[in-house]
């Protein structure tokens, strides 16, 4: 198990800090599936028939991108119960 932990500016208030579980097949949709919070994982995921997570969205495991990341790399957080996630908004910006 790993902590997931998602902004204020995403949930409107403080950090919230989630428990959630990693493997080698994980996807930022698999994580963001694992949100309880009905109301927030509907805010996460875009509205579709397939419940994309929104284009927006990073999810960073232990400081690294989970899209440059190795399906070990993904098992080996999966494994660290000290293994941190931060799901960030994409800034952009001149």
């Amino acid at each position: 198990m790993a902590t997931l932990t998602i902004p204020p500016t995403l949930t409107k208030g403080e950090n919230m800090k989630i428990e959630v579980s990693l493997d080698e097949n994980s996807t930022l949709a698999s994580v963001l599936a694992q949100v309880k919070d009905e109301t927030l994982r509907t805010k996460l995921l875009e509205v579709s028939h397939d419940a994309d997570p929104h284009s927006f969205l990073q999810l960073m495991i232990n400081g690294s991108n989970m899209n440059w990341l190795s399906s070990g790399d993904l098992a080996k957080a999966g494994e660290d119960t000290s293994s941190e996630l931060y799901l960030l908004p994409t800034v952009k910006g001149g």
